[in-house]
């Protein structure tokens, strides 16, 4: 997983029918879409039954610095966002301080 500082983000099929996990990314509070490369406990994409979890990991300098180029500094409010099969987008809200992860 090397060897900087990572952010777990967990997903969770807290349904009661199996879905599949097709793509996860950021959406800054200018509405952007950013997708980074994670390093995965499972690949995506990645069918999770109904109560079961999955991991994914992103090194979060990287992080901090794609935030920046896009004029971000300090703490800002995002959404941490998953995509299934079917379109359905699952999202949530998270604080992210730029300067303590670089």
């Amino acid at each position: 997983m090397g060897s900087g500082q990572h952010l777990v983000i967990t997903a969770v099929n807290a349904g009661i029918v199996p879905v599949t996990l097709t793509n996860t990314s950021f959406k800054l509070p200018n509405k952007k879409q950013m997708v980074f490369p994670i390093q995965q406990q499972d690949a995506i994409p990645k069918k999770l039954q109904p109560s079961e979890s999955t991991e994914y990991y992103v090194e979060l300098s990287l992080v901090a610095k794609k935030f920046q180029q896009e004029g971000y500094n300090g703490r800002i409010k995002l959404f941490v966002t998953f995509t299934d099969s079917l379109g359905n987008v699952y999202k949530r809200r998270m604080k992210f301080n730029i300067e303590s992860s670089l």
